[in-house]
Formats: C-alpha cells, structure tokens, sequence
C-alpha cells in the first residue's frame, strides 16, 4: 500500500509541475527521460527473470499464455483504450474536468505494470516495480497536464485505490499460493517488465504486445497444481 501512495503522490506532484510550468515543459526532454526509466526496466525484469531453475517451464507458460493473449487481443484493445482516453483527454476543456480526470486514470491505470508490479508487492514484499512505475507516471503526468489539464491530479486517487485494492488482494491470497508457482510468476512477470523497457527505451523495431503476456502469470499454478494431481 505504501508503493501505490508513493504513486498517486507522483502524480499529484508531476501534475502540479505541469500546470505551474506549462510554458515551459519540453515533451522532448520527457521522452528521454522515460527512455532512462525504460533502461532501468529492462534490468529490472531481467533480475527477475533469471530467478528459476527451469527455463522449460516459464518457456511453455509464456508460449501458451502469450498464445491467449493474442487471441484476446488483449494489448491491442488496451492501447486503443489508453489512445481513446488520450485524445478525449486532450479534447477537455477548462470546466471539463471528468473528461480529463477519466481519461488519465485509464492512462495511469491500464497496463502491465500496475498488475506485475502490485502483484509483486503484494506477494513477495517487492515494491521496485511500482516505484519504477512512480517515476514514469510522475513524468507523463507533467506532459499530461499541460494536455489535458488539472483533472489529472485526481487520478491519483485512483491510482492509490485501484493499485493499492490489487497489492492488498494478492497480498490475503499469498499466504494459499504454491512457493514454486510463485517463484515462475515473478520470472514471468519479469519478462513482461523487459519487454515494457525495451518499448520504452526503442530497443525493439516494433512494439512488442505486453499485455498480451499477461495470461502467462496464472499459468505456473496451473502446471503445479496439474503436477501435483499427476
């Protein structure tokens, strides 16, 4: 919970900085500032990553859950979703401040990182991803209140309730989940982070779908609990 207040907190402050200094923001510099975050990232999943004893298995659940997340289409539909939202959000006018406020929590709150990151703070105590998180949400929120205006301010207490529901739900549900199956999530989890960073920092030629990894996260207790039947 403390991670997501750090959060919101980002927001509120990166928000004000917007509306101070609109004048002044350089979207330039706050997209090489976002490149910086996606290097860090990228060694973020990849510390994750490399912490399993059976690439087999995170191999076969990534294969299988990527397979339904493109079926789903789940990162199309949630980059047309947080699209939408950005241009509505622009749209806003002074005293439409819902359509702004709407629109950037969607922006905030849509994605794998919120999912990963309160997965891991809720399971393993591990609140780095989320802090990553801050920092990126922080800068796009100076960007996206020069944009949209001071609705964005209030999307961090969305942020805080929505994120901080998901650390607290996977937090009661740790104590009933299978160690080993933990341990390939959090690998998983950290693959899905390495594709965020190598987006961010233009690593990939093109986009790679993240979203579409996140069935893969429910998979390991699956394969365990199967093994376990066998």
């Amino acid at each position: 919970m403390v991670a997501s207040i750090v959060n919101a907190a980002a927001i509120f402050a990166g928000g004000a900085i917007g509306l101070l200094f609109k004048k002044w923001v350089n979207e330039k510099h706050s997209r090489e500032l976002l490149k910086v975050i996606g290097l860090i990232t990228v060694v973020i999943g990849v510390t994750y990553a490399v912490k399993t004893d059976n690439f087999l298995v995170l191999i076969v659940c990534l294969v299988l859950g990527t397979l339904a997340g493109e079926l789903l289409r789940l990162d199309d539909r949630l980059e047309s979703l947080g699209a939408r939202a950005f241009k509505a959000g622009r749209s806003a006018k002074g005293e439409q401040l819902a359509q702004s406020f709407i629109a950037s929590s969607l922006l905030f709150g849509v994605g794998s990182m919120a999912i990963v990151g309160s997965m891991r703070a809720g399971i393993e105590g591990d609140f780095s991803i989320i802090y990553t998180k801050s920092l990126m949400d922080g800068i796009s929120a100076i960007t996206f209140a020069v944009a949209m205006g001071p609705g964005v301010l209030f999307s961090g207490f969305v942020i805080l309730i929505y994120q901080g529901g998901l650390t607290l739900l996977f937090q009661l549900a740790s104590a009933s989940l299978d160690t080993q199956a933990v341990a390939y999530m959090s690998a998983i989890g950290g693959v899905i982070m390495l594709s965020i960073g190598a987006n961010m920092a233009g690593f990939a030629k093109e986009r790679l779908k993240s979203a579409n990894m996140l069935p893969a996260l429910i998979l390991p207790f699956l394969w365990f609990a199967a093994l376990k039947l066998i």
